[in-house]
């Protein structure tokens, strides 16, 4: 403690700021309790396996690349994927009506 003209200076402030670092500190312990029961990194009730978020991650990544690949072998020229996904994604319904008739051969180019 400092004193100060005879006068012991207040350590009241330090005390509320530990007090206020405790109780971070304590909030931090019990989310990563909760987050652990959970099956938070470290583990807990609902990791079984060791490895399920790996497999998740490989089984998704597959599917994409299966979709990728139809999407890249069909989806060259007039009557692919690519130019139907174009279509669609027209907001102006005269401008996507327009493009859908000359598709089905309904209008000529």
């Amino acid at each position: 403690m400092r004193f100060y003209n005879g006068t012991r200076a207040s350590s009241s402030r330090n005390d509320a700021a530990d007090k206020l670092v405790r109780s971070y500190i304590s909030n931090i312990g019990k989310f990563r309790r909760k987050a652990e029961d959970y099956g938070g990194s470290q583990g807990g009730i609902k990791s079984t396996d060791s490895n399920a978020g790996l497999t998740v991650i490989r089984d998704r990544q597959s599917r994409q690349a299966d979709a990728r690949r139809v999407f890249d072998q069909e989806g060259v020229g007039r009557f692919g994927a690519r130019k139907e996904s174009w279509i669609a994604k027209q907001y102006d319904e005269e401008n996507r009506k327009a493009m859908q008739d000359r598709q089905s051969g309904k209008q000529e180019e």
